[in-house]
């Protein structure tokens, strides 16, 4: 009876994984399809400039290849789920990620209303995975943008780095004015 029950656990925790990772690939995916559906939509509203045109193809080709990423990443979360393959961790810095994520969501910000903004940008150098940290940045922008009170709604990034019980300390900071999260 316990191998049994032990065993119907372990295969409810699989579904709960498959569950989850289905949400955070829909979730994923959204933000680069809102941001290609509002370029897309506002460039035919009416006649534009070559280069207005050329504008918009570039927005929608990179947040094409920011797809094509996501789905790489996926699959490679995947892999890691089941243990075959790892992050490729590296000295970063924050302040770039942060840079490339603005550019990326400021037409989502845009169409929401929102005020999406650099605040006091320094260097953040840290070793970890590019891909992740911009993908998780990516979700808290979006659900920032998201969440954001409609009056004065206004995203803020930050980094910095300071030392912090003797060993350098790099920290990234979103700041909005949405109701937060619960602990």
């Amino acid at each position: 009876a316990n191998t049994f029950d032990q065993m119907l656990s372990r295969l409810q925790s699989a579904f709960d994984r498959q569950r989850q990772f289905t949400a955070d690939a829909s979730h994923e995916l959204r933000t680069p399809l809102a941001v290609i559906e509002l370029e897309s939509n506002r460039t035919l509203q009416h006649r534009r400039t070559t280069e207005e045109y050329e504008k918009t193809l570039r927005i929608i080709q990179s947040e094409n290849e920011q797809m094509g990423r996501l789905v790489n990443e996926l699959l490679t979360l995947a892999r890691m789920d089941g243990k075959q393959t790892s992050m490729v961790k590296q000295e970063i810095d924050l302040c770039d990620i942060v840079l490339d994520v603005l550019e990326r969501m400021t037409p989502l910000a845009l169409k929401k209303g929102v005020k999406l903004e650099a605040g006091s940008i320094s260097e953040a150098p840290v070793y970890g995975d590019a891909g992740y940290l911009s993908q998780m940045l990516t979700n808290l922008v979006g659900n920032a943008i998201k969440y954001s009170r409609a009056e004065g709604a206004q995203v803020v990034l930050e980094t910095g780095s300071q030392n912090w019980q003797g060993r350098p300390f790099s920290w990234l900071k979103v700041v909005d004015n949405g109701p937060g999260i619960a602990p």
